[in-house]
């Protein structure tokens, strides 16, 4: 039976041999072994696991939002007002990773699922580099929707919250 629990740092070499079979071919900061027990040990990452096996995981951090726009407070500003930011947390999905036997199975959309019901007042943001673009519809159905593109050149996606109220329906 799978259930998607809090990873625990005896649950850290299974998820470091899950990012490797995944063949992540680009460098970051957040896929060092070492940045990934820092985010067990904070509590950020959610395993789907079956017993003994490791589905896939996720994991997030606060976003500081002068890492895109490090000297220009207006535009940290406009980015803000742009989202529509009312002082929420910023959560940055850094990882969600699929044992390549289990993708496509729905399994990643369940830990999203999760994760969006643990922090539902969150703004989530993630990053996609141009070389994974085929990871975009995924996305697009966890309701991220473009931003616009980095320096680096990958695409910043940002997370539409449900709108409620009275408001929220577009016929009222």
């Amino acid at each position: 039976m799978q259930k998607i629990v809090t990873a625990q740092s005896r649950d850290l070499p299974a998820l470091s041999k899950c990012m490797r079979r995944s063949e992540i071919p680009f460098e970051s900061s957040f896929l060092s072994e070492e940045k990934l027990n820092e985010a067990i040990e904070e509590g950020r990452v959610s395993v789907l696991k079956d017993g003994a096996s490791l589905y896939g995981f996720a994991s997030y951090y606060d976003f500081p939002v002068e890492a895109i726009f490090p000297n220009s407070a207006k535009k940290q500003n406009d980015f803000l007002e742009s989202i529509g930011y009312r002082g929420e947390p910023l959560l940055l999905l850094e990882a969600v990773y699929c044992d390549p036997m289990r993708q496509r199975k729905g399994y990643a959309s369940l830990l999203l699922s999760s994760l969006f019901s643990k922090k539902k007042d969150a703004t989530y943001l993630t990053v996609l580099p141009m070389d994974r673009m085929e990871f975009l519809p995924f996305f697009k159905k966890a309701r991220f929707v473009p931003y616009g593109f980095l320096e680096s050149g990958a695409l910043l996606l940002v997370r539409k919250k449900k709108k409620e109220g009275l408001c929220s329906d577009p016929s009222f």
